[in-house]
């Protein structure tokens, strides 16, 4: 594999953001992944964003060595809208090579990253590789992902629930 990017998208809550930092990093495998990798963070701002909590993003950044891409949010336009354009601008701002992407509320299964480097390894160009997603039944209850309660926040997260049901 020639390059691989992982972003995420965060803008108001840096607990939960140095939660999943911790996770892709060192739980699911980002650093141990054997190529040049990069981890970028889509920092998505507006006017009700609190200047003081966008700071303590970009010093979690700085600290975890994340590359920060700044987004204005358009105030008005839909979430929707919003959304689709932090997703496009991680892909806008990834290097050429596999790109994947995951919400900062997201937790990964132990090596779950490194395992996902190894099977698109075998991927033909323009293939998908992708994973599944488990999401809180009290957080989702109308979901189509796979559905497991192991908390719906790092401050409740049940990671040997999540490993028990994942493994």
């Amino acid at each position: 594999m020639k390059h691989f990017t992982y972003y995420t998208i965060i803008g108001r809550d840096p607990v939960m953001f140095e939660a999943h930092v911790r996770n892709v990093k060192y739980h699911a495998g980002f650093d141990r992944i054997p190529c040049e990798k990069e981890f970028l963070a889509i920092v998505y701002m507006n006017e009700t964003n609190h200047q003081a909590t966008t700071q303590r993003i970009l010093r979690l950044c700085e600290q975890y060595d994340l590359r920060p891409v700044h987004l204005i949010e358009q105030l008005g336009s839909p979430w929707l809208a919003n959304l689709y354009r932090s997703w496009n601008m991680g892909y806008e701002c990834a290097k050429p090579g596999h790109v994947f992407r995951a919400g900062s509320d997201q937790m990964f299964n132990r090596n779950g990253l490194v395992g996902l480097c190894e099977n698109a390894a075998f991927a033909k160009p323009n293939q998908i590789v992708w994973c599944n997603t488990v999401e809180s039944g009290k957080r989702e209850p109308n979901t189509r992902h796979l559905k497991w309660e192991c908390g719906d926040h790092p401050k409740d997260f049940n990671e040997y629930a999540f490993e028990s049901y994942v493994g």
